[in-house]
């Protein structure tokens, strides 16, 4: 949940996320069929780059998120049961905030 807030990301694109996709502190997402655009090229935040160093490598799976089921390593899907559930909060849901988050960056001027 820290990453998605810190990133402002959707929850797919960090289950998508890869090690090969990070260069240094940027992490450059790839675009997906039917997608309306993401952020490109993201300059990670400190913080968010102790999070995904702190994530576990598999030999042969160049994933950063991962869950094992059924004692199988499997992906992590935006709607994996193994993934955060977006919660009721206070004040709306994860994607909200999300969504907030975008607002305040282009209005101080941050590219999408």
């Amino acid at each position: 949940m820290q990453l998605l807030l810190l990133t402002a990301q959707r929850r797919g694109a960090l289950a998508r996320m890869r090690w090969r996709d990070l260069d240094g502190d940027v992490w450059h997402m790839p675009r997906e069929p039917r997608e309306k655009g993401n952020g490109g090229d993201l300059k990670l935040p400190p913080l968010a780059l102790e999070i995904i160093d702190a994530q576990p490598k598999l030999a042969g799976d160049d994933r950063i998120f991962w869950m094992f089921r059924n004692g199988n390593v499997v992906a992590l899907q935006s709607r994996s049961r193994g993934w955060i559930k977006t919660p009721a909060l206070s004040v709306g849901t994860l994607h909200d905030m999300r969504r907030s988050a975008r607002s305040l960056m282009s209005r101080a001027g941050v590219p999408k």
